[in-house]
C-alpha cells in the first residue's frame, strides 16, 4: 500500500481513508481497500510500476457490473475468466501469463503479439469472439489509465498498430420459395410451440427474444397489434432491458394471420405464464435449442434441405429484413421506420448488414436522379 494511512473512527468503530478527496470507511483494511479498486483509484494502493492486467480486470469489473447492460457484464467475466484469467491454464504471451504483464510494459508491439496470440487460441475463438475479448482487454486497460491518467506517460491501446474492428460479412438470406417451403413444413411435421417460435423468428423477432416471451407481451386490441419486446433469454439467463437500439422497450408490429395465430395457440393460458413454458424447469421457459431443434432443423432434415439452408433460425431474420426494405422501396415508405422494427440502433445498421440485399438497379440511376432534380 502505497500513501493510504488509515484512521479510526471510534464513534462508529471503523477504519476510513480518504484518497483524491473521497473519504472510503469500512470494519476492515481490507474492505477499504476493495472499496478503493472499486472505484477505479488503483494507483492510490499499488504503483503504477507494480499495476498488472489482473489489476486492471479486478478494477474494470465493479465499473462495468453498474454501468453496461446486465448481459454485457456477464459476457465480460465469463471472457476474463474462461479465456484471460482462468487459473488452471491462464492465457499465454510468449511463455507467460497475460495476467502477469505490468501495464506500464504494454507497447505496440507487445499489443500486437496478444492479438496474434487470441488468434491462435487453444480454444479455436472465432473471428468475432477474438475481437470481443481483445477489445474487453484494451478497454480494461483504458479505464484504469483515464480513472488515474496523472500517474501514466501513455495509454498503449490508443496505438493505431493496436485497433482492430471485426470483419465485415455479409449476411445469407433465404430466398422467398425455399422460406416458404421450410416455414410450410414447419408447420406441417412440428408441434405447434416449435412451429410458432419459428414463425415468430420469420416475423423479424431474434431467437433470444422470442423464447422469453409471455401472454401479457402480446397487444391485440391496439389499432396495430403489436409484440413488446423487454426480455432476452442468454447462456447466463433472462435479462431485461437491454435492447441494442439502446431503448428501454422494442415493439413489433403483427399482420393479421400472426394475430389469429397466436390467439389460437394462447388459448386458455394466463397472461403471466411463459409463451413457451419449460417441461423441464419450473417457471422458466424453454431453451432456443430446443425450440430450434424440433422447429427448423426437424423441418430442414425431413424435406431434404439441411444443405440448402445456410445457418440457423436467425436467417429468418435476415429474409425478414430483406422483404421490409423491398416493401419500403416498391411502397415508396421512408426508410426510418425499419430500424425499429428490427431493434437495430440507427438506419446505419440495418444498411451495413443488409446494404448488399437492396437490388444494383443503377443503369438509369443518373438520368432517374435529373428528372428528379428539375421537373
Amino acid at each position: 500500500i502505497m500513501s493510504v494511512k488509515f484512521r479510526e473512527d471510534k464513534k462508529n468503530k471503523s477504519l476510513y481513508t480518504t484518497v483524491n478527496g473521497k473519504r472510503y470507511t469500512g470494519k476492515t483494511k481490507e474492505i477499504i481497500i476493495q472499496k478503493i479498486k472499486d472505484n477505479g483509484s488503483i494507483t492510490s494502493i499499488i504503483p503504477v510500476s507494480k499495476l498488472t492486467v489482473k489489476d486492471a480486470f479486478e478494477c474494470f469489473l465493479p465499473y462495468a457490473k453498474n454501468n453496461v447492460s446486465p448481459t454485457s457484464y456477464a459476457n465480460y467475466k465469463g471472457y476474463i475468466k474462461n479465456h484471460l484469467d482462468d487459473e488452471h491454464s491462464p492465457f499465454m504471451v510468449d511463455d507467460k501469463p497475460l495476467i502477469n504483464y505490468k501495464i506500464v510494459d504494454l507497447n505496440d508491439h507487445l499489443m500486437e503479439k496478444i492479438l496474434k496470440a487470441l488468434k491462435k487460441a487453444k480454444h479455436n475463438l472465432s473471428p468475432t469472439t477474438v475481437i470481443h475479448i481483445y477489445n474487453l482487454f484494451k478497454t480494461a486497460i483504458t479505464y484504469v489509465y483515464n480513472e488515474n491518467r496523472r500517474e501514466f506517460v501513455v495509454n498503449p491501446c490508443e496505438s493505431k498498430r493496436a485497433r482492430v474492428s471485426r470483419p465485415k460479412k455479409q449476411v445469407w438470406c433465404p430466398d422467398k420459395a425455399l422460406v416458404n417451403e421450410v416455414l410450410k413444413a414447419v408447420d406441417d411435421y412440428c408441434n405447434p410451440d416449435n412451429a410458432l417460435y419459428t414463425n415468430l423468428c420469420s416475423l423479424g423477432l431474434r431467437s433470444s427474444e422470442v423464447s422469453p416471451l409471455k401472454i401479457s407481451d402480446f397487444y391485440f386490441n391496439s389499432p396495430k397489434p403489436f409484440v413488446k419486446i423487454t426480455r432476452v433469454q442468454t447462456l447466463y439467463g433472462i435479462r431485461y432491458n437491454e435492447l441494442k437500439n439502446g431503448e428501454q422497450e422494442r415493439f413489433v408490429y403483427l399482420g393479421l394471420k400472426a394475430v389469429e395465430r397466436i390467439k389460437s395457440y394462447i388459448k386458455g393460458m394466463k397472461s403471466n405464464s411463459w409463451l413457451f413454458p419449460s417441461k423441464m424447469k419450473a417457471n422458466l421457459p424453454r431453451s432456443n435449442h430446443g425450440l430450434v431443434k424440433g422447429g427448423l432443423k426437424k423441418a430442414l432434415k425431413i424435406i431434404g434441405k439441411e444443405q440448402d439452408w445456410k445457418g440457423g433460425v436467425h436467417c429468418l431474420r435476415h429474409y425478414y429484413a430483406s422483404v421490409i426494405i423491398e416493401v419500403a422501396m416498391q411502397e415508396k415508405k421512408s426508410f426510418k421506420w425499419i430500424p425499429k422494427q428490427l431493434g437495430h440502433k440507427n438506419l446505419a445498421t440495418t444498411m451495413e448488414i443488409y446494404g448488399h440485399l437492396i437490388t444494383a438497379d443503377d443503369d438509369d440511376i443518373g438520368d432517374v436522379i435529373e428528372a428528379s432534380l428539375y421537373s
